[in-house]
């Protein structure tokens, strides 16, 4: 389906993103937010196994003020 090829191309993304905030010294970098169509719960769960697979820490953050949104923070040593 259409979402889950935007899914996996923004999984990705993400990929790209960390191999260049690793490079920059970074040592993490967080994802869309809730807010974003593609990005269900069910996706950021999926997102969260998929880098806690790969040894990278996962931990959902989220913001109470006005519309509830979530997102997460991918870190790395």
């Amino acid at each position: 389906s259409m979402l889950r090829l935007v899914q996996y191309a923004y999984i990705q993304e993400l990929i790209d993103s960390i191999k260049t905030g690793a490079r920059k010294g970074k040592q993490s970098i967080i994802t869309v937010d809730t807010c974003y169509d593609f990005f269900t719960y069910e996706f950021m769960e999926e997102v969260k196994e998929y880098f806690e697979n790969r040894g990278f820490t996962v931990k959902e953050e989220y913001n109470r003020t006005g519309v509830l949104k979530s997102w997460l923070k991918i870190s790395w040593e």
